[in-house]
């Protein structure tokens, strides 16, 4: 009997944490092996100084293994201000799930993008980014909650890894939860805080707060549609004229 009790107990674990797994707006979701996951954003700038009022983003992610995914992206924006519009970023990236120990779940990410820079910034080579972050929680079939930390480092070369010129730096450090209201409507938030440090100017650093929240439809097991709204503060005085700025956006993901 005690056999027995025990077994249902790590059938209904191993069920709970696959359960979790599903396309919803955690963050800690992934594709298994031979899963296609994209993911689409459209948002736009409601307050503040901004040259890209509107933006879509969305990346395709494929599992080779469970814990092994790669990921490819793209972005296209709309200068309001310019009334000029463009497809210029590419993205590629890679994530491990490094930490898989029942509820507890951890990622090591990384990847590239590169900007290819409009005339009106006068910058022939692009700009490249390259970033290495990390996010662990806990995860449930009620909620979730845990934290990320990404390092990113910007150059107008791809692979010169100098501190000269156009050098920039930024470390994110963040908190972020869900909460599933019930099987078709779930509640995600996140805080971050980032600092930036440029080369050239070199007076020219930032810090700023990220607080984001949003709410998740599921359509399906495969598929859901989100609602968000992000207010982005800017701590220092600099160029941005201590920024203060509304970003709302509509989110679209799909699993195949």
């Amino acid at each position: 009997m005690k056999r027995v009790l025990l077994t249902s107990a790590l059938v209904m674990g191993f069920v709970a944490s696959a359960n979790a797994n599903v396309i919803n707006g955690n963050q800690l979701y992934r594709p298994l092996a031979g899963q296609f996951a994209s993911d689409t954003m459209l948002t736009t700038v409601v307050g503040g100084d901004s040259f890209k009022p509107w933006m879509i983003d969305t990346t395709l992610t494929y599992g080779i293994t469970d814990r092994l995914s790669v990921t490819v992206g793209t972005e296209a924006w709309m200068f309001d201000m310019f009334d000029e519009m463009g497809w210029d970023m590419v993205s590629v990236g890679a994530s491990f799930r490094a930490l898989d120990n029942g509820n507890w779940q951890g990622d090591i990410f990384g990847g590239m993008t590169r900007v290819t820079m409009t005339d009106w910034y006068e910058m022939d080579n692009g700009l490249y980014f390259w970033e290495l972050g990390t996010r662990i929680g806990y995860v449930t079939n009620d909620w979730t909650l845990g934290g990320f930390a990404t390092l990113t480092y910007g150059e107008d070369r791809p692979l010169r890894w100098t501190s000269e010129d156009n050098g920039a730096r930024a470390v994110t450090l963040g908190l972020f939860g869900q909460y599933i209201i019930n099987s078709e409507w779930n509640i995600v938030g996140e805080f971050a805080y980032v600092a930036r440090e440029f080369d050239n100017p070199s007076w020219l650093r930032s810090e700023s707060l990220q607080m984001k929240l949003g709410v998740n439809y599921n359509i399906s097991n495969d598929m859901f549609v989100g609602f968000y709204g992000m207010r982005t503060i800017e701590m220092k005085e600099n160029m941005t004229n201590n920024l203060d700025q509304w970003t709302l956006g509509a989110r679209l993901g799909v699993q195949f």
